[in-house]
């Protein structure tokens, strides 16, 4: 088990990891892009569409909202297979403890609050 957290903390993250991964996998058509949740989302928000541009940003809103679930279930299972390596609450760029209360507001943190800094000043710089 890493140094960070001790058995009763990890416990309480995996379940809350696996709580948040059954809320996304009730959601319909997360694991596919262009599947039944972005046909759900099209066909409610152009049902008061007027003009075929309308309906296609309305499409594309769909499509966006099944990636952003798609892309947590891939961190959930990401920091579930870090607990399962020993390597969960490990900052991934330094190899530092990742703090309990980042931990608990994000279960699937990759890095200390530091490095997360640093990560997102360099993503806003590129673009």
């Amino acid at each position: 088990m890493s140094a960070v957290l001790d058995a009763a903390q990890l416990t309480r993250l995996r379940a809350e990891l696996l709580r948040r991964r059954r809320r996304l996998d009730s959601s319909p058509g997360v694991p596919a892009a262009g599947g039944p949740r972005e046909d759900i989302v099209h066909e409610v928000l152009s049902q008061d569409a007027d003009e075929p541009s309308h309906r296609e940003d309305e499409r594309a809103l769909g499509r966006a909202l099944g990636g952003i679930e798609r892309a947590e279930l891939a961190e959930i299972d990401a920091a579930l297979a870090r607990i399962d390596a020993d390597r969960y609450g490990l900052c991934i760029d330094c190899e530092s403890e990742i703090p309990m209360r980042r931990l608990e507001a994000e279960p699937a943190a990759l890095r200390c609050v530091a490095c997360e800094a640093r990560h997102e000043a360099a993503a806003r710089r590129l673009g």
